[in-house]
């Protein structure tokens, strides 16, 4: 059983040379990262590998006021949006700790929509997994945000879990240690320090 200390990047857990080995090794509920769940799990789980998710994008357009600002200066974190494709990580979660994990999830979690998704793993095989995408319904949300608009936040953004900046470079870290090449939130990190 894993868990990440604050901070910390998730040990990626090394790929399996057999095809369907992960899968049938770890038959658990998956849950896929795409930001701060992927250098910042707070739930215990058994295996950590990169995971890739068709049909979604991350794009930085949640208004963070509990985490990564507050309601007066609020910062800004990821979240899923339809289309394109996205890298991430995938979690078995631990089998002892499944409803402890999945209800503190969707405590962390509670301004986006659960979603059920088709997640590929390194080995080609294809599992289910839990995540959370973008919900409109919940203000949080910048709908179009200008670039000007995620810089502001990202720059003023301090919360109890730190900087807002201090989010996007750790999943831009996370986003190299996973082989990503340049992504959009690279470009965004090298603006927010500019």
């Amino acid at each position: 059983m894993m868990s990440s200390p604050p901070g910390q990047l998730v040990e990626i857990t090394d790929v399996f040379e057999a095809p369907h080995q992960i899968v049938a090794t770890f038959d658990d509920i998956w849950v896929f990262g795409y930001g701060s769940l992927m250098w910042l799990p707070d739930f215990d789980y058994r295996i950590a590998v990169p995971a890739r998710l068709c049909g979604w994008h991350r794009q930085f357009t949640c208004r963070s006021v509990k985490a990564w600002g507050t309601q007066d200066r609020p910062g800004l974190s990821a979240a899923l949006h339809p289309g394109g494709s996205v890298l991430g990580v995938a979690f078995a979660l631990a089998p002892e700790h499944r409803e402890g994990s999945l209800h503190a999830l969707d405590r962390r979690e509670a301004a986006y929509r659960q979603a059920s998704v088709a997640c590929t793993l390194p080995d080609g095989e294809t599992i289910t997994a839990l995540t959370y995408v973008v919900n409109f319904e919940n203000g949080r949300f910048l709908d179009n945000p200008t670039e000007s608009d995620q810089l502001l936040h990202i720059r003023q953004g301090k919360g109890p879990k730190g900087t807002s900046l201090f989010y996007l470079e750790s999943t831009v870290h996370c986003l190299d240690r996973l082989g990503s090449g340049k992504t959009r939130a690279h470009d965004l990190l090298d603006r927010a320090r500019s």
